[in-house]
């Protein structure tokens, strides 16, 4: 869909051709969670899960959640989703949270169809082949 009036503030996790690190995560939800204009965060990432992450991912949904932002998080877009990989953070914490939900990777032209074996935990599913998106 298209909405009008969104203000998009993107927070990079990392810089190029690295990898996301705890302490970087921690410093764009920080930065998320102090904009006063923030409704949604989107956080398209997905980690495996493990109990500090998980407690986390619980603290800053929370937070997010009691200021009123909607959080969308992404569920693992794999086709080895059984076992572990079923719990990727922060989505497997979806389901527990008002306010938070995951999303898993649909087929456009066949929306009804995941385009790999994504997450029995998802709350729903979106187009995510041949997609547009805004660029700066």
């Amino acid at each position: 869909g298209i909405a009008d009036r969104v203000k998009i503030f993107p927070i990079r996790m990392t810089q190029r051709r690295s990898t996301v690190n705890p302490a970087r995560v921690m410093r764009a939800w920080d930065a998320a969670l102090k904009l006063e204009d923030t409704e949604v965060i989107v956080y398209a990432c997905a980690g495996p899960f493990d109990r500090d992450g998980a407690l986390f991912y619980e603290r800053v949904l929370k937070k997010a959640v009691e200021k009123g932002i909607v959080v969308v998080t992404a569920s693992f877009n794999s086709d080895d989703v059984d076992g572990q990989n079923e719990l990727a953070l922060p989505c497997s914490l979806a389901n527990g949270l008002p306010g938070v939900l995951c999303v898993a990777v649909t087929v456009t032209t066949e929306p009804m169809v995941l385009a790999a074996d994504a997450s029995k935990l998802a709350s729903f599913g979106v187009p995510g082949t041949d997609v547009v998106h805004p660029t700066p």
